[in-house]
């Protein structure tokens, strides 16, 4: 029970990052690390 709503805010956690206008910052700093 606690895994599967951990899991699930996780989930929402990633769908937000997505949505938010800092994405393609977050992306480029992923992209840049790599």
């Amino acid at each position: 029970m606690f895994w599967l709503i951990l899991h699930k805010i996780g989930l929402v956690s990633l769908f937000w990052l997505l949505w938010s206008p800092q994405s393609s910052f977050l992306l480029n700093v992923i992209v840049t690390q790599r």
